[in-house]
């Protein structure tokens, strides 16, 4: 899951009074709640992390509202209603896919024309917008910047099986290298039907998906609404891949084996990575 991920008991879209907001551990333990009234802006979407003990929520009757989890505090968050801003402050959305512009000074929005469909949210760069584009797809992004809209996977996509190709409940991962979705046999309803678990990985500058979704879930319940987590490369991120040349100098004494060593003063060496699993030092 987007680790630090907030959960709502008992939802329902319907609860104009609010319903208890929970956080927990990713092992299930440390159940906490936070927010007594928590209202969702549409589907389950109900909150977004800015940092690890930071995160935007919507309690009900005070708008989006900022909250502290290591000192309980909260800082309100113009304007009034179910709108969520994302992570960077500089878009916001209700449960109808607008994505419009977010002066958090001002405390003001630019409302845009509503793109049609549902369940939008946001990239944590703060770069991307997503939504479920119509029923069952596509499942489309928007570069906030430029608001141009493109497909990440259609409806009945080719990368997906026959008998789970029509989607909904879209969601990126806090990295962005990952994408999860629903897949159901062509069923709609959002709380009966046969929905499974679906994963890809994905660029995480454009959200392309860069290999065909595998299936996680295969039970006859309703698998919706999921969240995916990746964690770091233990050696560094997903920089420096190949192609990728880089140099280094040392002063340091360079072991040659055992008793041995060698120093190489004010010397450089290039390494030249031009493909996986292939390269050169000199």
């Amino acid at each position: 899951m987007s680790v630090p991920h907030a959960l709502m008991i008992d939802w329902r879209e319907d609860a104009t009074d609010g319903i208890p907001m929970y956080v927990i551990n990713v092992d299930g333990s440390g159940r906490k709640q936070i927010v007594a009234n928590a209202r969702t802006y549409g589907g389950d979407r109900a909150a977004v992390w800015l940092d690890n003990n930071t995160l935007i929520v919507l309690p009900a009757g005070k708008g989006p509202t900022k909250l502290d989890l290591r000192t309980g505090a909260e800082e309100r968050m113009p304007p009034s209603g179910l709108w969520l801003p994302n992570r960077t402050l500089t878009h916001a959305t209700t449960g109808e896919p607008t994505f419009s512009p977010y002066d958090a000074t001002k405390g003001s929005i630019s409302q845009q024309a509503a793109l049609g469909g549902c369940e939008p949210y946001f990239t944590t760069d703060g770069l991307w917008g997503f939504w479920m584009g119509g029923a069952g797809g596509p499942i489309n992004r928007i570069r906030l910047g430029t608001r141009q809209v493109s497909p990440i996977i259609n409806l009945h996509d080719r990368r997906m099986p026959a008998d789970r190709a029509y989607l909904y409940f879209p969601m990126a991962s806090r990295c962005q290298r990952l994408f999860a979705f629903g897949a159901s046999p062509d069923q709609h309803d959002h709380a009966a039907s046969d929905y499974d678990i679906f994963v890809a990985p994905a660029n995480p500058e454009t959200l392309e998906l860069t290999a065909d979704p595998v299936r996680y879930t295969f039970n006859r319940a309703t698998d919706r609404y999921p969240d995916v987590f990746l964690a770091d490369f233990e050696l560094g991120t997903r920089t420096g891949e190949a192609p990728s040349p880089w140099t280094f100098g040392t002063t340091k004494p360079l072991e040659n084996g055992p008793g041995t060593s060698a120093t190489v003063p004010n010397r450089r060496a290039a390494r030249n990575t031009p493909s996986p699993g292939r390269a050169t030092t000199t």
